[in-house]
């Protein structure tokens, strides 16, 4: 009886782990979905950015050390 039993909750936890397995791989990373807002900036920035009206990080960085110093 306690063999039996045994038997049973190891079937059960393979197939406890076979779903979790399975949920993992069809989970969305919930840092991956976006806002409405969060959709319009983006598509905002991405239009500035083809436009030339943004600055990269490294000119950024040259920009504030100018001011900084000056």
């Amino acid at each position: 009886m306690e063999t039996q039993l045994i038997k049973q909750i190891a079937d059960d936890m393979s197939f406890i782990k076979k779903d979790i397995i399975l949920i993992k791989k069809h989970m969305v990373d919930v840092d991956s979905i976006l806002s409405k807002d969060e959709e319009l900036l983006l598509k905002k920035a991405r239009e500035e950015h083809k436009e030339g009206e943004t600055v990269s990080l490294k000119e950024l960085e040259k920009e504030l050390s100018e001011d900084v110093h000056s």
